[in-house]
């Protein structure tokens, strides 16, 4: 101890913190979503809509116990229309934030998922919508049915989003009953 006389370079190793992605010495801001589902309840600023007041809504706590096939790890947001049974019908939408991206020039929307569909069914739908005016008009940026799939999806929303104060975007679930089920995770937006 004492004062060098000569600069000195000392090596140490950083502890990662995976789970909340932290290194001590770097800072990383986003502005957006990152969102990995890790909670059993609705992560803060989201928002579950009921569009037929029954209840039968996106979870987070995954009731039925299923795998994560979306390819992600962990938890994940779940509508899982054969766990809520027989003679039962959803129609719920799970929104992000409002997000200000009047900063970013480029704007991405990622996520991994799991469809399970049913062929004997009403033919349950799945919508990725994006609204610019805080959730009063809409625009669907991506959809699927009539059919099982899964993946990481990559969809540009730029046009819809880059320099927007009021950038949300929702997971709509409708048109089932008593179905089977689609999981989410590893929700981002933002510039990469």
């Amino acid at each position: 101890t004492g004062v060098l006389s000569s600069d000195v370079v000392l090596d140490f190793s950083m502890v990662v913190d995976a789970l909340a992605c932290e290194a001590p010495g770097y800072y990383l801001e986003v502005t957006g979503v990152n969102e990995p589902f890790d909670a059993t309840t609705a992560p803060p600023g989201w928002t579950v809509i009921d569009n037929l007041g029954n209840g039968q809504v996106w979870r987070f706590d995954n009731p039925a116990g299923r795998s994560n096939n979306t390819g992600g790890s962990g938890n994940f947001a779940i509508i899982d229309s054969d766990w809520y049974g027989s003679g039962n019908n959803q129609d719920t939408e799970m929104w992000t934030p409002v997000m200000d991206l009047t900063s970013l020039s480029a704007v991405l929307l990622e996520f991994d998922y799991d469809f399970f569909w049913y062929s004997g069914g009403l033919d349950e739908t799945l919508d990725v919508d994006v609204s610019n005016d805080g959730g009063v008009t809409w625009t669907n940026v991506w959809t699927t049915s009539g059919g099982s799939s899964n993946g990481h999806v990559v969809v540009d929303i730029t046009a819809l989003a880059a320099g927007q104060p009021d950038v949300v975007v929702s997971f709509h679930y409708y048109n089932a009953e008593w179905e089977f089920w689609w999981q989410v995770d590893n929700v981002f937006i933002g510039e990469k």
